[in-house]
């Protein structure tokens, strides 16, 4: 007879790291009791949130290629476009009259009308940053300083940041940087419990 933990399971789709060290390849058999240690030691680790995930690929490559759009409720439309367009720069692309869309560089941003859009920004660290030169960013703090917007956190990290609201709450950031100056930084002073990848 044949107790629970030696039900072999073989849905493991990458390579994972056993208690003993052994690694457990797909379709290679794994008990019950292997595949709990796995996820107890993943969980240690800090690499799993309690489920293993297989990446989608068409012939051995990821099918996602990048953002394609980001869309966000607006209030009132008008306002939204511009603080977009006249403060921010975005480029109008079309409009109608429950939403808009607008670009900035390879961004594409959608505004959509939604009544249900309220002006308190959410409590959570979510937000969407832009890049800016070193020699744009004290100007472009000031300028939107002076037109008011609110800021929503100190700059405490690599790089010079400036967190704001948009008009409807959206927290935002122009930030001096990009993942390599962030990483690099990261090597001399990494955060808690950091690995790298690399």
């Amino acid at each position: 007879m044949h107790h629970d933990s030696q039900k072999t399971v073989t849905q493991v789709k990458r390579p994972v790291s056993s208690d003993n060290n052994n690694s457990v390849f797909v379709g290679h058999p794994l008990t019950v009791e292997q595949l709990n240690n796995c996820a107890r030691k993943l969980k240690r680790e800090s690499l799993c949130f309690g489920k293993f995930y297989s990446t989608v690929t068409i012939k051995g490559q990821s099918v996602l290629t990048g953002i394609n759009h980001i869309t966000l409720a607006v209030r009132d439309l008008a306002t939204g476009i511009d603080f977009y367009q006249g403060l921010l720069g975005f480029r109008l692309a079309a409009r109608g009259d429950a939403g808009a869309y607008l670009s900035l560089g390879e961004l594409w941003l959608c505004l959509s009308l939604d009544e249900t859009q309220t002006k308190n920004p959410q409590t959570d660290y979510t937000h969407y940053a832009f890049s800016i030169s070193p020699s744009n960013f004290a100007d472009f703090q000031e300028k939107l300083r002076a037109e008011g917007v609110a800021a929503w956190k100190d700059n405490k990290s690599e790089g010079d940041s400036f967190y704001f609201l948009d008009p409807d709450g959206h927290k935002l950031e122009a930030h001096v940087g990009d993942l390599a100056t962030r990483l690099a930084q990261c090597r001399i002073r990494p955060y808690s419990g950091m690995k790298f990848f690399d």
